[in-house]
């Protein structure tokens, strides 16, 4: 489920994404500043088993990748676009 990024004056584009487990290694890779949210464990009586049957994949063990992710440094940046490039964690889990 995609949602539109909506223009805010002197911020620019912001809450654009899509809701499920967005690849956050691609988000990471192509935006300067990412907000990724955490989330609650699938249950496992009913919604891991669907989303394993149905896309082929334990979502538990994938939400476990997405929060332990840690975007890669690029040397080639200057410092401060480096220090612009970083992954933001919202607590709403």
């Amino acid at each position: 489920y995609y949602l539109p990024p909506t223009l805010i004056d002197n911020l620019g584009c912001c809450l654009g994404g899509v809701i499920n487990l967005t690849p956050v290694e691609l988000a990471c890779q192509l935006g300067q500043t990412v907000f990724a949210e955490t989330k609650a464990g699938y249950d496992s009586w009913l919604a891991a088993p669907a989303i394993q049957r149905v896309f082929g994949f334990d979502p538990n063990e994938r939400l476990a990748q997405v929060h332990g992710y840690q975007p890669m440094e690029t040397s080639s940046l200057v410092e401060s676009e480096r220090n612009s490039r970083q992954l933001h964690w919202l607590p709403f889990a």
